[in-house]
């Protein structure tokens, strides 16, 4: 019996994800329907459909179809013309996911010289190089000496999964006395992986001759693609919390590490492994003991979560009320094609049919796949799918001919592939305010004003409020990621709109329309998305431009603001007029918001232009308060430099009426006035030139000069 620990081990799918699954809304899959082939006898879908290995009914020889061109090439062939012999003709074939390599069981003597028997062998066919392989031999190249069986599935990279009953392969046992294989249950079959290199590893690391319980061996299989794990069926216990003798289960095997992981965790039998492209899930089928699920239901489980989880239910969380089988997953471990007769999972589906159904294991979406064109049902039903594709695109499935075509009386099957768009599952509920002050009730916190928010999960908290929406849609809610802030939104311009205001982290910041912005406190760190964001300090005497796709952390100093943290182009600084760029990665800056409303005497300010003789020194004075008017004494430098300026430009001119022989260094005259002696050149004699006055922190004044001989 079981032991108790696998008593729990079933997780039924809610209307909630559990373990990234999820249970979702039921409906007819639309697309067109293409019948690819009514003459094949087994098909295998590469990853994205673009490929499909079949038997040709026709002649029974294996061939790889491109769908887009319609062009097939015959795969089951040494020469490339020259179909393999032998009876019964091949079968089985298995495409990679890549569509690269193609698997399929010869009964046949010439495909390869060292088959001269006729026990069924698996052969690998590269369509690149062509080149056929005799995959059923042990590292040492000698062919089985036994049956070897398919389907084999095989990687990206030529790895093949393969079961076989050879007393030639590892580990190596002789037969007992009168045991005939193929005729009794006297050997075991065992899971190997062939890779390209020739060499043969037992994956299922099972005991040949167990001859009391015989059904024990491995037999189905699949592999990831890129050839390191394998998952397997089998009543075999390879895994340390697979306690039984007689269940069997899907135990997934790393080859690279060794390890073995029992995917089955629920009580009772699991068979038919399909893995997902990167190894991580697993789906199959098989029957629960506890809760009784007696008939055949089809599961999945994530590796990276606890337990298997019930796939074959529909969207109230009931299970198929009647089998349901052949589990495909896609590559991308998103998607689960299977069978099912059950009336109960459509509610549209009340036949008792075999039908193509394909879960959406993310937004638990349910499609009936198996309908026509306009959406209705095929007549009979269908038979088995063969591959989920990528994205949920397609699925490419078998069914009899009759049921979609009203005029074939047949009871052949064909080989169709229904195209698919993706289902969208309906918008959730937009998340709630309360009182439409454009605030999510859960970053406004009880009692506070309409327009506030705050976000407590981010150290500090990201707080502010809505001061003016400007005649803009204003939204704020929580930003996607979680170490950001809040996420503010400015609907597009409407008539008589201006721009809407913010106050964040203790900064006022002006939105146009259309922006998406991201804020979070620790000063205050500006994402722009869309649009531009303005950061107001003083009182609008530093304004820092913040454009969409930048990003920049503004912090309102004393002395003025400090911006840093820059990423994107764009960002800019304006300090009393003065635009200071700031480059991508720049380190943080400090800007002082003080106030120079200009030149004293002697000193005209723009755009009269001041005149003086070239070589004489100017006395340039003025005055510096702060934001609050406060007059700022704690200047202690300041530097000039000119510009080349036309002469003719100038309407008014000033003869300045004070001048010195001799420059001086800067002159703190107390009170917030301040001097300094401008030693001008004589080569400047006949130009004209603005002298920009640069005292730090982005402040600047600018004069206007023309110089004399």
């Amino acid at each position: 019996m079981r032991a108790a620990s696998r008593i729990a081990g079933l997780v039924t799918m809610t209307t909630l994800v559990v373990g990234g699954l999820a249970v979702g809304p039921a409906v007819a899959g639309t697309g067109s329907l293409d019948l690819l082939s009514d003459s094949w006898l087994g098909a295998s879908a590469s990853a994205d459909g673009s490929r499909i290995a079949f038997v040709s009914a026709a002649n029974g020889q294996v061939y790889v179809r491109d769908v887009a061109t319609g062009v097939d090439t015959l795969v089951s062939t040494l020469n490339g013309t020259t179909g393999a012999d032998g009876y019964p003709p091949p079968s089985s074939p298995k495409i990679s996911r890549n569509g690269r390599y193609v698997t399929f069981v010869a009964t046949t003597h010439n495909l390869s010289p060292l088959d001269t028997d006729f026990l069924p062998d698996i052969y690998r066919k590269d369509l690149v190089t062509g080149t056929l392989t005799l995959v059923s031999t042990n590292s040492a190249g000698q062919k089985a000496n036994l049956p070897s069986y398919g389907p084999a599935p095989v990687s990206d990279n030529g790895t093949v999964v393969f079961s076989s009953q050879a007393g030639n392969f590892p580990p190596v046992t002789a037969l007992p006395a009168g045991c005939i294989p193929g005729e009794d249950f006297c050997v075991e079959g065992e899971i190997y992986a062939k890779d390209l290199a020739g060499t043969l590893t037992l994956v299922s690391l099972g005991t040949r001759g167990d001859f009391q319980d015989a059904a024990s061996g491995s037999i189905f299989a699949d592999i990831s693609a890129d050839g390191s794990k394998v998952a397997i069926g089998t009543a075999d216990p390879l895994a340390p919390d697979d306690t039984d003798l007689y269940y069997p289960d899907i135990v997934v095997v790393d080859l690279t590490t060794g390890s073995r992981t029992l995917a089955s965790t629920a009580t009772g039998g699991f068979y038919f492994p399909s893995l997902s492209a990167d190894g991580t899930r697993v789906a199959f089928q098989g029957t629960v003991t506890s809760p009784q699920l007696l008939m055949d239901q089809v599961f999945v489980r994530d590796l990276t979560q606890s337990a298997q989880v019930l796939v074959s239910q529909n969207a109230s969380g009931q299970a198929a009320n009647d089998v349901a089988q052949d589990a495909s997953l896609s590559g991308d471990g998103r998607f689960l094609a299977y069978s099912s007769r059950a009336t109960n999972l459509l509610p549209d589906d009340t036949d008792a049919a075999d039908d193509i159904y394909l879960k959406d294991l993310t937004t638990g979406g349910l499609r009936l796949v198996s309908v026509k064109d306009d959406g209705t049902k095929s007549l009979v039903g269908a038979s088995q799918p063969v591959q989920a594709l990528d994205g949920g695109t397609g699925v490419v499935f078998s069914s009899p001919l009759r049921g979609f075509d009203p005029a074939n009386t047949s009871y052949d099957f064909g080989w169709y592939y229904k195209h698919l768009s993706p289902l969208t599952p309906p918008p959730p509920p937009p998340p709630a305010d309360g009182n439409g002050d454009g605030v999510l009730d859960s970053l406004q916190p009880t009692g506070a004003a309409a327009g506030s928010f705050r976000d407590a999960t981010t150290t500090p908290a990201t707080f502010g409020s809505i001061v003016d929406t400007g005649g803009l849609a204003v939204s704020v809610a929580d930003a996607p990621d979680g170490a950001d802030g809040v996420l503010v939104t400015v609907g597009p311009a409407t008539a008589g709109s201006t721009r809407a205001t913010i106050s964040a982290c203790g900064v006022t910041l002006r939105l146009t329309p259309g922006s998406i912005v991201v804020l979070t406190c620790g000063s205050v760190i500006v994402k722009t998305i869309a649009g531009s964001v303005q950061a107001v300090v003083d009182g609008g005497l530093i304004l820092v431009t913040i454009p969409a796709g930048t990003s920049a952390e503004v912090s309102d100093t004393a002395a003025g603001a400090q911006v840093g943290q820059v990423t994107g182009t764009g960002v800019t600084v304006t300090v009393n007029g003065t635009t200071t760029p700031l480059a991508s990665g720049a380190t943080t800056t400090s800007f002082t918001s003080w106030a120079v409303p200009g030149f004293s005497a002697p000193v005209d300010n723009q755009p009269v232009l001041n005149t003086t003789k070239a070589g004489r020194a100017v006395p340039l004075k003025w005055h510096v308060t702060d934001a609050l008017g406060a007059p700022v004494t704690t200047l202690t430098a300041a530097t000039v430099n000119v510009q080349n300026l036309s002469c003719g430009l100038a309407t008014t001119t000033d003869e300045i009426e004070q001048t010195f022989a001799g420059g001086s260094g800067l002159q703190n005259l107390g009170n917030g006035d301040y001097q300094l002696n401008w030693k001008t050149s004589t080569a400047w004699a006949g130009s004209c030139k603005t002298m920009v006055l640069d005292l730090g922190g982005g402040v600047t004044v600018r004069a206007d000069f023309r110089f004399a001989k």
